[in-house]
């Protein structure tokens, strides 16, 4: 099996800046936001062909971009703010990522999902960080590096105050749905953002049947694993 590695960058309004933090060696999407300020990067291939295309990425990034100078809906911690791998070498890739970040970049790694010893999920981790503020580098932040499942990311976009979008949020988060509200100010609407982490027990259609209010349009983020049906979402037009 190949490995998988889906790192989210912090920074998705400048193309040009974003192309050259991907590079092309192994890379087989790019999805950028300008709300979230945010770019979801997908590497697949031989094990060691990934680690060291995400490893000179990590490194582009961290020359290019500064955490302190960034703004965008979405919550961060670091300029590549998480790195989750997926597919039988993952832990090793995970694992070997320290020296790359912390040892040769000098930028804090902290691990979630199979790569912690407790399973600590990404969302306990995320409050670990703003509770205890850990120390980071100073214009790289931290990195998140997990191992996972496939999921997919999906977003629904609709007509409603932020405060309606933030209770559909919790109301459908749970143990198969992970959700957060945005403000997208370019398009004057809300948006709730999902991870569907047991896609083939919940998809996007399901999710799409929780979400009771006036929706615009919904798009995928990312590449979708083998038989997730995304035929027929309203999807966002270019």
């Amino acid at each position: 099996m190949n490995l998988r590695a889906i790192p989210n960058i912090s920074e998705g309004r400048d193309a040009g800046k974003v192309a050259y933090i991907a590079g092309a060696d192994a890379l087989l999407d790019v999805h950028s936001d300008p709300d979230h300020n945010r770019s979801v990067l997908t590497y697949d291939g031989e094990p060691e062909r990934v680690q060291e295309a995400v490893a000179a990425m990590i490194e582009r990034a961290v020359s290019t971009l500064d955490i302190r100078n960034h703004d965008g809906v979405h919550p961060r911690f670091g300029v590549v703010d998480v790195l989750p791998f997926v597919g039988d070498d993952a832990i090793k890739a995970a694992t070997g990522l320290v020296w790359t970040t912390a040892e040769g970049c000098g930028v804090p790694v902290h691990f979630y999902g199979d790569a912690h010893s407790e399973h600590r999920t990404l969302p306990e981790l995320r409050r670990r960080l703003k509770e205890t503020k850990p120390p980071a580098h100073p214009s790289a932040g931290v990195i998140c590096i997990g191992v996972r499942g496939p999921l997919v990311a999906f977003n629904v976009n609709i007509d409603a105050t932020l405060d309606e979008a933030r209770a559909i949020a919790k109301r459908i988060r749970g143990d198969h749905i992970r959700a957060l509200a945005f403000e997208l100010p370019s398009r004057g609407l809300m948006q709730v953002s999902m991870n569907l982490v047991a896609p083939n027990a919940l998809g996007p259609r399901q999710a799409l049947e929780l979400i009771d209010a006036n929706i615009v349009d919904c798009e995928i983020v990312g590449l979708v694993p083998d038989g997730v049906d995304v035929e027929g979402l309203p999807s966002r037009r270019p």
